[in-house]
């Protein structure tokens, strides 16, 4: 069930927008699905040098996302992904190349240098000389650095220590099989995920001597799966401690509607002209990245001006109150405990793409607000059972039955009100006058008075109409 819970693409830096609805047209996608699409992309290239201090503590915290996309099969999930993240798959495929060349001359040298070995123990010097020739040779041992490409498939333990393995590295995790990745011991990799979002560090030894040291570590997670199969997963009594662990409060969840069936195409090319200039936006960042890395240069400290730090600490004690027992946030106090954090890591990544100066402002907060209470309201679809639907629901379908059943089915178009009220199944006026009016809005039955005042049930004879039914409630934030 697709509950009511429009992205709100308003919120979104004009660049970002531009991308989102790009990527709307050409791969026919929900706005949420793209949305969520150039947001990774986002998260994965700004978050190597940046970070945002948050007003309340005054910490420095990485400005990565994780996300998790519930969608069927043949909503566009991959389609959008390749084109918001092209821009990113073009640095780690030109990183590749370039390691390519670095590994060939590494074998040349490690050939040499293998030789020379080989001449100091064929040398007729001393035991104790040849030992201190072979300790001064193995410093000068050729090294080749690990080919650092900003996304990888692979979340095991080891394959994100070593992708992490160091100071401030960065690493993107783009999962678009979700199936692959909760049926391989994926409550084993919580406590890692979980500690890489907060950036702190992440260690790993073996037996074999292997050991793993990632410092500061920038990480951005996004997870696709298909609707049966995450619902398979919470189901699993094993799997029922994952939100009890933080990893779902962490991640930011989407379920867009379905576009299937509505997905109209015509000779037209869609344009990408704002696409295009979101992935030179991106490529720019990216270049930047690489001129820190390579000079070693201090991170980038983002920090809220005045007007923004008191505005997001007015929204994270307004979710302080939310989240007390018996208010509207109460169910998802796990995900609004964290929520302001995440807007002010959106904020960064919103003051970044837009090529802001200085500080952030209260506007690009507000922005990050209305996005994350987006997903506020997409974690209570995932993870909170709707209210139990009004009585009049259940009690106009029996009383629409009823009808069919007793008098329209045998060609009668109207029947005596009271006659209904004392024969039929809704028994009582407080029962029987709501569920009668429930008909009448959809279109049903519609009511005559006769000139003795007695009330008649008439069957509308062209029924296009169901009946209306309560519309969701859905938690609004202010």
């Amino acid at each position: 069930m697709n509950l009511i819970n429009a992205y709100p693409s308003s919120a979104l830096p004009d660049i970002t927008r531009g991308a989102v609805e790009d990527i709307v047209n050409v791969a026919k996608v929900s706005p949420g699905l793209a949305g969520a699409a150039v947001l990774t992309a986002m998260s994965v290239a700004i978050q190597r040098g940046i970070k945002i201090v948050l007003p309340s503590t005054q910490s420095a915290r990485p400005c990565g996302l994780y996300q998790l996309i519930v969608a069927a099969a043949g909503e566009g999930k991959t389609p959008a992904y390749e084109l918001a993240m092209k821009a990113i798959r073009e640095h780690d495929a030109s990183a590749r190349a370039q390691h390519d060349v670095q590994r060939k001359h590494h074998r040349a040298q490690m050939e040499v240098w293998v030789n020379q070995k080989r001449l100091l123990l064929t040398n007729d010097a001393g035991d104790a000389e040849v030992v201190e020739r072979l300790q001064r040779h193995y410093e000068t041992e050729p090294v080749i650095t690990k080919c650092r490409s900003l996304v990888s498939q692979d979340i095991s333990e080891r394959a994100v220590l070593e992708a992490l393995n160091g100071s401030g590295r960065s690493l993107g995790i783009i999962c678009d099989e979700g199936k692959i990745l909760l049926k391989d011991s994926f409550q084993e990799k919580v406590g890692v995920m979980n500690a890489a979002w907060s950036g702190s560090a992440l260690q790993l030894e073996r037996a074999n001597g292997v050991r793993l040291n990632a410092q500061d570590p920038r990480v951005t997670m996004s997870i696709m799966v298909q609707p049966d199969v995450w619902t398979e997963y919470l189901t699993k009594r094993a799997n029922t401690s994952i939100r009890g662990s933080g990893l779902l409060s962490r991640c930011l969840p989407c379920v867009p509607q379905s576009k299937q069936g509505y997905r109209w195409r015509d000779a037209s090319v869609p344009t990408r002209h704002r696409l295009d200039a979101f992935h030179d936006r991106i490529r720019e960042i990216l270049l930047q990245g690489d001129a820190r890395e390579e000079s070693r240069s201090d991170e980038v400290l983002l920090e809220f001006d005045a007007d923004a730090a008191q505005r997001w600490l007015d929204i994270g004690n307004n979710y302080e109150v939310l989240i007390q027992p018996h208010n509207a946030g109460y169910a998802i106090r796990d995900f609004l405990s964290k929520a302001a954090e995440q807007i002010a890591r959106i904020a960064a990544l919103f003051h970044v793409i837009s090529a802001q100066p200085g500080k952030i402002t209260a506007d690009t907060v507000e922005r990050a607000r209305v996005l994350v209470e987006y997903y506020a309201n997409e974690f209570t679809k995932m993870f909170v059972p709707p209210p139990p639907p009004p009585a009049w629901i259940k009690d106009s379908h029996v009383l629409d039955a009823y009808l069919y059943r007793a008098y329209w089915s045998s060609g009668m178009v109207m029947v005596p009100k009271n006659d209904v009220l004392r024969s039929g199944p809704v028994r009582g006026r407080d029962r029987f006058e709501p569920a009668l009016n429930a008909l009448i809005s959809a279109g049903k039955v519609w009511l005559h008075c006769d000139e003795k005042r007695k009330v008649f049930i008439f069957r509308y004879v062209n029924q296009v109409q169901s009946v209306v039914q309560q519309p969701p409630m859905m938690y609004q934030f202010q």
